[in-house]
């Protein structure tokens, strides 16, 4: 009778210690589990959670383990920053099943680093404390720090402002902000945050897999700045100061920017500060809702491909600003309407300004069918659109300030009255070949000292004389 009642209790033990981490997937065996519950966090909606979870966070750190923060019915309240500071080559892996963490209220900040002027409240930040006030080395003591957050949701309502832009002094919330060589985010949502998403910062590797970013960002002044300049916060991914041929993947994420009337959140994904060059991978992401999609504004000459993603609701989809990166776009889909009235000029799809980075775009479509009438594209930087769409719905939509190769292109409603390619220097050339006119008016630079050069396309007779007679 003992030892079936031994075997009992050996089996309901085993059964049960199964059903008790059920909900705990992808964690290695070798690798123990710590529960922020059993550090006396309550997610219950009411209780301030945030030293339970430092607690947790710094034990599991200690001990190698995996910290787990369980879904609640409600969610994670907290009144200060979860500040967990590492240590060179200090580990940390945060797993969760969708739990919310959630202030209530303002958040006591403390974070690694504050970028802006504004009062920052950050809700979850991991890293070394800062090397230096100057933010191009502030991040530089961060050697073999490993962090991986999978699974959770941060809601910023507590922080929502009325109206765009906001005051100066107006408080902004960062929901995640990390200091580390590895960094990996995964299966997050991030929803109601007016200020940051994330900031990521010093990194050799970096990955954003599957993660959802709804109304997230905001736009205010720049307080030392003219008052037209819109450019403080407002990122759903802040990327700076990466380590020297960094490798960095954003893939399978959605991303959209807080509205207020016609007014844009700032940027969908910065990289900035970084000195060294690094790769870039964009995947499967949907931006839309930003003054800017991607914003690159830094010295060095790194490599960016964006395969499949969505681009729409801008100011400018690509702004590269004082950088030389190679950017290579492959079956994307910018769709272009009109500027918020924040930035100067028309809504485009490309922005170059004291740099000249190299694009060149693949099998994908340019959709200005929404624009302003006789909308301007600079393409400086632009060296080649291959196999591409460009639809203009017969309004005068023109390229200009660049040597361009069209090779395989379809311009759909393209051309009009007024010149469809233009330039003031004569320097510039646009090269049209195996490309097909399909609708629109006459195609041309008439007026202009653009270069057209025609190869097997189907340009009108029109077209042609204009051409020439802008040409003789």
């Amino acid at each position: 009778m003992t030892r079936y009642f031994a075997f009992f209790m050996t089996s309901f033990f085993i059964v049960f210690s199964i059903k008790s981490t059920a909900g705990q997937k992808r964690i290695k065996p070798s690798q123990s589990i710590i529960n922020v519950k059993d550090f006396g966090a309550k997610g219950d909606g009411v209780t301030d959670d945030a030293d339970a979870i430092i607690q947790a966070l710094t034990q599991a750190v200690k001990t190698n383990s995996v910290c787990y923060i369980p879904k609640t019915t409600r969610f994670y309240n907290i009144s200060k920053t979860i500040r967990l500071s590492l240590n060179a080559n200090d580990k940390i892996t945060i797993n969760s099943d969708g739990a919310t963490i959630r202030p209530i209220g303002m958040v006591k900040n403390e974070s690694i680093y504050n970028i802006t002027s504004y009062p920052e409240h950050v809700f979850l930040s991991l890293g070394p404390r800062e090397a230096s006030s100057d933010v191009h080395k502030a991040f530089v003591n961060n050697d073999g720090v490993s962090v991986n957050v999978k699974g959770l949701c941060f809601d910023g309502r507590a922080f929502q402002v009325v109206s765009l832009p906001p005051k100066n002094d107006a408080d902004i919330a960062i929901a995640l902000q990390v200091s580390a060589q590895n960094i990996n985010v995964s299966n997050c949502t991030f929803q109601n945050i007016f200020g940051y998403g994330i900031r990521l910062h010093g990194a050799s590797t970096l990955n954003v897999n599957s993660t959802n970013f709804a109304r997230v960002g905001g736009r205010g002044k720049t307080p030392s700045a003219d008052k037209v300049d819109f450019d403080a916060f407002g990122d759903a991914i802040y990327i700076s100061s990466l380590r020297e041929n960094a490798s960095v993947s954003i893939a399978s994420c959605t991303m959209t920017g807080i509205k207020s009337g016609n007014m844009r959140s700032r940027v969908g994904i910065t990289f900035e500060y970084s000195s060294s060059n690094y790769n870039a991978n964009i995947k499967g992401c949907d931006v839309r809702g930003y003054a800017k999609c991607i914003h690159i504004e830094e010295k060095n000459n790194s490599t960016f491909n964006i395969n499949q993603c969505k681009f729409a609701d801008f100011n400018y989809a690509i702004a590269n600003i004082r950088d030389n990166a190679t950017m290579n776009f492959y079956n994307c889909t910018f769709t272009v309407g009109l500027s918020d009235g924040k930035d100067n000029g028309s809504a485009l799809v490309f922005l170059s300004m004291y740099g000249m980075p190299t694009i060149s775009v693949y099998k994908s479509t340019l959709d200005y069918s929404n624009s302003a009438q006789r909308t301007y594209q600079s393409v400086v930087g632009l060296k080649l659109l291959k196999d591409c769409i460009i639809n203009a719905n017969n309004k005068n939509f023109y390229f200009a300030d660049s040597n361009v190769t069209f090779d395989g292109c379809t311009f759909q409603n393209f051309g009009g009255a007024g010149a469809s390619f233009f330039s003031n220097s004569g320097k510039n050339k646009f090269v049209i070949m195996n490309s097909r006119f399909s609708g629109g008016g006459d195609v041309h630079a008439n007026g202009t000292k653009a270069s057209l050069n025609f190869m097997n396309s189907n340009v009108s007779q029109q077209g042609r004389k204009l051409i020439e007679k802008a040409t003789n």
